[in-house]
């Protein structure tokens, strides 16, 4: 567990040996029966990204969307919010329309991309799709593609992945810049950053132009 809603998931693979082989910016679907029901959700894992990482296992983080009295429960949050060690769950892919093949070379929806700088707004959970690209491309130091991120947030604590996009910051300065956002700030001590919803003027600032 990685906060009160947030959690880890680590996953072994039956084909341990096999490398995993999900291009960069793809993602997987996991599918699970509730309530005699078949639901299916994307989500894009952290880990294994760059080469060493493959260790037989699949990471993801994900937000776990507990019921309130304003909202119902996340039904595919739920199920994997109560799963225990040992059991099992089913996916696939790879999915989706993005694949980075490296050095600034995008595809996307089958038409094929270049940007030596490239800017990433993300918000909530959907950092994780960001954070792989990011990953891949600041791992490869023949790459010389640069990124910018501005990650917003309903507060500080709601940042995902806060610690790995800091440390990614501080060593790859030259080539990744990072900036946060968030709604409320009342329970945060120093915050450096902006607070409240993304306007032009921050965009303008803090990504590529």
């Amino acid at each position: 567990e990685i906060s009160g809603d947030t959690k880890r998931f680590i996953f072994e693979r039956p084909k341990k040996h096999l490398h995993l082989g999900l291009p960069v910016g793809k993602y997987i679907l996991m599918g699970a029966m509730v309530n005699e029901e078949l639901v299916v959700r994307p989500y894009t894992p952290v880990a294994p990204v760059v080469h060493g990482e493959d260790d037989g296992t699949i990471i993801f983080v994900i937000k776990i969307y507990r019921a309130t009295e304003k909202r119902p429960g996340g039904l595919m949050t739920g199920y994997l919010d109560k799963m225990q060690i040992g059991e099992s769950l089913k996916i696939r892919g790879p999915s989706g329309h993005v694949f980075y093949h490296g050095h600034g070379n995008f595809e996307i929806h089958n038409e094929s991309f270049y940007a030596k700088n490239v800017s990433l707004v993300a918000g909530g959970s959907g950092i994780t799709p960001c954070f792989q690209v990011i990953k891949y491309i600041l791992a490869d130091p023949e790459d010389r593609t640069k990124v910018s991120l501005l990650f917003t947030n309903v507060s500080e604590a709601d940042i995902l992945l806060r610690s790995e996009l800091d440390e990614l910051a501080q060593k790859y300065s030259n080539k990744f810049k990072l900036w946060y956002s968030i709604d409320d700030d009342s329970k945060s001590k120093d915050w450096k950053y902006s607070v409240g919803f993304i306007t032009k003027d921050m965009l303008k600032e803090h990504l590529f132009p």
